[in-house]
């Protein structure tokens, strides 16, 4: 007798939750529930509780969307290419960062990203800030390259 592994897919969905062959709707579904679930929603809990020492957990949280965003919107399923796919997923996700601005996203990458990832901290070039706003994480950015 088979009996089929059953586990959960995000918060809210299982593997029985989708039988047969996924819709597209489906896998949107599963993504905006993964992300809104175990990422922007631990993150906004995080926030909330004012969990002491939370700026380097938020940016890890925030920071692995950036990669995945990219690759998710061109279907790539591979490995590897992770600086190409955080840059596309980091313009996708703030258009407002003009072409030219290369060492913006250089310094996004290597900085953080791969500072967080591969340090368990950024880079000496970045600080975190106790509040810091959309516009003004931009601002910020951009005068880091300067």
């Amino acid at each position: 007798m088979n009996n089929p592994k059953i586990f959960a897919i995000s918060p809210n969905y299982t593997t029985l939750d989708f039988p047969g062959d996924w819709t597209l709707d489906n896998k949107i579904d599963v993504f905006v529930d993964r992300i809104e679930g175990w990422q922007i929603g631990i993150a906004k809990e995080i926030i909330q509780k004012k969990i002491p020492h939370r700026g380097f957990a938020l940016l890890h949280i925030v920071f692995s969307y950036f990669e995945m965003v990219g690759k998710y919107l061109t279907g790539y399923v591979g490995s590897n290419k992770s600086k190409y796919y955080f840059r596309k997923g980091v313009r996708a996700t703030f258009p407002e960062i003009e072409t030219e601005e290369e060492a913006l996203l250089n310094a996004l990458y290597s900085s953080v990203r791969n500072g967080l990832y591969h340090v368990g901290m950024t880079k000496t070039n970045v600080m975190l800030l106790a509040v810091c706003r959309r516009e003004k994480f931009l601002m910020t950015l951009r005068a880091m390259r300067a």
